[in-house]
């Protein structure tokens, strides 16, 4: 009796789950099931200590029986969870949402490239191109220039969106674990909003363009992008049970919804221009309310209230940073946010700079050619990662998978820094096809390395690393492009390769760790078989 009292004591103390009552998915393990229940792989996972215990619900009905909880993996004892398909659920409003993101996203700066033609008094453009460069010319003094001062706008405009984004996340993952996930894609969502709004006033009253930084500093401080990822990912942590394979799965296809949604939104920004500017920024703000009414009607929230009475101040910051530091899987998961910020770095560098590399000479391509290149690369791209994902997942590790997407991204950033004709960037396309891969992952191995209470902090401290990286991406990939106008124009591009080569040591460096791991533990086993049979 004194074992089962010191068993159930952990579970009825303040280190309680957050995550409440959910009305449906319940799973109650009681003492008469554990006589029956089968060893899985996860119990074991990674040879991670001390899992926490968290209590199971229950039902008033249930108030005079007595369930028996046993010690179980975290995914099977954290919380009751919905049914899985409130992750397809979420990832509806997250393809919306990157759809009126990045129809949202390109029209900057093709506004400002017009723009800058226009009053310089050259308004007649074929692309980025003056008539005389799309005609088979060489690059003009006036395109580098227009290039520069674009490329300096989107920089600073970049910048200020992204860098106040960080401190709300590292906030709002911790408060997402106390009062629940739904709050940060409501206030996420209304801040997007609101930049749309100022940046249609822009366009179409011909304000200074400097007036786009307002908008981007509220979108800032209400989370950004990086956010609502944090939040969507955390919801699909706490809905999915099997770390070993459904989680990596589900976590892929959300991070396909939003990149398919990048790509639908893009080719969309293409065809809207032929109308003008602002009805394109008006659909997506269009969108951005559905998205809004999709969270509030129909997604349930997965954390109820734990009823903390702790202070809302720093310490509530310091906790997303804590779970990276605890003894036993601090190496690991500082090696996954490194991979994960030049990733990011290298990604938004790319999206940064693509745009006016492929407008002006010597691709010289119109807005639709670039819409299309992209919507149809990423199309592909997903349809093969999720494949290759979906059928090789309970047989190749996850850090592999993560490995292949960086030799795959070092591959396309070569051939997109030495092309010079259309040929070779879609050579470059067809070999950056699986360095999608890299992220889900990345994002799966932390989250599986962590406790369920700590899906919010852990997706928090992404979020942050997430926005970093798209910092220093948008703000450095400009210098170096403006720096190799007029000398070699794919050099950001090789940069990014050399990235790439860096990631891939750091992942390598993990699987040869995970493989010792492995080893020592079959010896120790292999010992202890040993001595039992003497």
């Amino acid at each position: 009796m004194k074992d089962k009292e010191r068993l159930i004591a952990p579970l009825t103390g303040s280190g309680a789950s957050p995550y409440g009552a959910i009305n449906h998915g319940v799973t109650v393990v009681t003492h008469h099931q554990q006589h029956h229940r089968t060893p899985t792989a996860s119990d074991d996972d990674e040879g991670k200590e001390g899992q926490h215990c968290h209590p199971h619900r229950r039902e008033p009905q249930e108030k005079h029986q007595h369930h028996h909880p046993q010690e179980v993996p975290d995914e099977q004892q954290a919380k009751p969870r919905p049914r899985l398909c409130g992750v397809v659920c979420v990832q509806v409003p997250a393809f919306l949402f990157f759809v009126s993101y990045f129809n949202f996203m390109p029209l900057t700066q093709y506004y400002m490239t017009d723009r800058l033609y226009k009053e310089l008094g050259v308004p007649n453009v074929t692309g980025g191109c003056s008539d005389e460069e799309a005609g088979g010319g060489s690059s003009s003094g006036l395109a580098d220039r227009i290039q520069d001062q674009v490329s300096t706008y989107t920089m600073v405009l970049g910048f200020v969106t992204n860098f106040p984004a960080v401190l709300p996340a590292l906030f709002m993952g911790s408060l997402s674990d106390r009062f629940g996930r739904k709050a940060v894609l409501y206030l996420v969502v209304v801040g997007v909003s609101i930049r749309m709004t100022i940046t249609a006033l822009v366009f179409h009253f011909s304000w200074r363009v400097e007036y786009l930084y307002i908008g981007g500093v509220v979108e800032g401080l209400t989370g950004s992008f990086g956010s609502f990822l944090m939040s969507t990912y955390a919801i699909v942590a706490d809905v999915t049970k099997d770390r070993q394979a459904r989680r990596g799965l589900q976590i892929a296809l959300t991070e396909a919804a939003t990149m398919l949604g990048n790509s639908a939104g893009s080719v969309l920004s293409g065809y809207w221009l032929k109308l003008g500017y602002v009805p394109p920024v008006l659909f997506s703000v269009g969108l951005q309310v559905v998205v809004l009414v999709f969270f509030i009607v129909l997604i349930p929230e997965t954390v109820t209230r734990s009823g903390e009475t702790t202070p809302i101040n720093c310490s509530v910051l310091l906790r997303s940073v804590r779970v990276f530091l605890q003894r036993g899987r601090r190496c690991f998961l500082l090696t996954c946010l490194v991979v994960f910020f030049l990733g990011i770095f290298s990604v938004a560098g790319n999206v940064m700079i693509l745009l006016l590399y492929l407008l002006n000479f010597p691709f010289c391509w119109s807005e639709v050619h670039i819409s299309a290149y992209n919507g149809v690369n990423t199309v592909i791209s997903w349809i093969i990662v999720l494949s290759v994902t979906a059928w090789l997942g309970k047989r190749v590790a996850d850090d592999t998978f993560a490995l292949a997407g960086a030799m795959s991204a070092t591959a396309g950033f070569i051939l997109q820094g030495l092309s010079k004709s259309d040929l070779l960037m879609y050579l470059a396309a067809g070999a950056s096809l699986l360095s999608r891969m890299t992220w889900p992952m990345m994002r799966t191995m932390m989250s599986k390395r962590v406790d369920a209470h700590e899906q919010g902090a852990v997706f928090a401290g992404i979020a942050v690393i997430e926005m970093l990286g798209t910092t220093a991406g948008s703000v450095i990939s400009p210098f170096i492009y403006k720096a190799s106008l007029g000398h070699v124009h794919g050099l950001p591009f090789l940069c990014f390769a050399a990235v790439e080569v860096v990631v891939a040591l750091c992942l390598i460096s993990l699987i040869v760790r995970r493989k010792r791991h492995a080893t020592n533990q079959m010896k120790q086993r292999g010992r202890a078989v040993h001595v039992q049979h003497e």
